[in-house]
């Protein structure tokens, strides 16, 4: 029996400009700039849970990706079904993703519009992840062996359901991240 695919809201957050008004009372601090350095599964500064750090950040001009607190009510990918909005799957691409399906031609709704809509935290730059973010949150909060191959206690609130990703499959389908058994399927959008 299909199960219903829920939207994926624990969402992300990108530490960008915004990291310059984060307090230092616990933890390590960067000597570079004085602002705190989060580890993996940390909780963030709008309250979720750190699940990747870039290695790039210095050139990218982002460090971490943080959940947010809790999951959203389950909807469909987009209600254009059957246009490819040339989404990519790489990590770095979420916002962008989001930003491409918002903007087609007769869109009206989509998991994308409500993370970009989504405040909290103190935050609202918020977006649905791409796919390989996805996969990050799933093999450093949910798997118990992180990319580092260190093992861990499963952290956060992240059911054994699929969730959608911000990463097209092609025009009539997307890509969800199985949080029960770690796969990467694609799903109609329309679902």
């Amino acid at each position: 029996m299909y199960k219903k695919i829920k939207l994926f809201l624990n969402v992300i957050f990108v530490m960008t400009i915004a990291f310059n008004l984060l307090s230092c009372e616990d933890g390590l601090l960067d000597t570079f700039n004085d602002r705190k350095v989060y580890k993996l599964r940390d909780k963030g500064p709008a309250g979720g849970l750190i699940f990747y750090i870039n290695p790039n950040w210095e050139h990218d001009g982002w460090r971490y990706l943080e959940t947010a607190q809790a999951d959203l009510d389950p909807q469909k990918f987009s209600n254009i079904s059957t246009f490819y909005a040339g989404t990519s799957t790489a990590i770095g691409s979420g916002r962008v993703n989001c930003d491409a399906i918002v903007n087609q031609l007769l869109h009206v709704s989509s998991s994308a519009q409500t993370c970009v809509e989504y405040s909290a935290g103190g935050y609202s730059d918020w977006f649905l992840p791409s796919k390989d973010e996805l996969a990050k949150m799933y093999v450093n909060l949910k798997s118990g062996i992180d990319e580092n191959g260190d093992a861990y206690t499963p952290v956060g609130n992240l059911n054994n359901d699929n969730y959608w990703s911000s990463s097209e499959f092609n025009a009539s389908s997307a890509f969800v991240q199985h949080f029960g058994s770690g796969a990467s399927t694609s799903e109609a959008k329309g679902n």
